[in-house]
Order: structure tokens, then sequence, then C-alpha cells
């Protein structure tokens, strides 16, 4: 988990997401006033994230860290939603 934290937080700072540092199971993500059009096209994808505002972070996503198969695909959802 701890790998795959790192790895998700970089690719994620890669595509433009600032994540708050974390030494959780999840990283909670700056998506701004995407947020809800990138939690809708996860969504679609069979991709399950929190909206931050839920825990008092509007324009954020919450992401829990899975292996890097389930990783990988949300970064390429991710990138396809705002590429």
């Amino acid at each position: 988990m701890i790998r795959e934290r790192r790895f998700l937080s970089a690719e994620l700072s890669r595509l433009g997401f600032a994540a708050a540092p974390s030494q959780a199971n999840f990283l909670l993500v700056d998506a701004g006033g995407r947020a809800e059009a990138l939690r809708t096209a996860l969504l679609k994808d069979g991709i399950l994230v929190r909206d931050g505002t839920a825990v008092g972070f509007p324009g954020h996503l919450r992401i829990t860290i899975g292996t890097r198969e389930t990783n990988a695909r949300l970064l390429r959802t991710l990138e396809r939603a705002t590429g």
C-alpha cells in the first residue's frame, strides 16, 4: 500500500492534480471545479471515489489506494477525462 500510495500520488501530480500528504489508505486530491465531472467519469468506468464535500473538502476527491492495476485504470480514466 505504501508503494502504491507513492506511485499514485506521483502520477496524479504528473497529471496536474495536487494530493495532500497522506499516511492513510487514501489520497485527498484537489480537483477544483472539475471534481464532480471527474467523479462522474470515474463512476462511468466503474471506479467509485468519494466526493470530498462529504468530509469537508469541496472540490476534492477521496481516492482509496488500490492495486497497481486498479490505480493504472483510475489514471487512464482521469487522463481521458482531462485530456
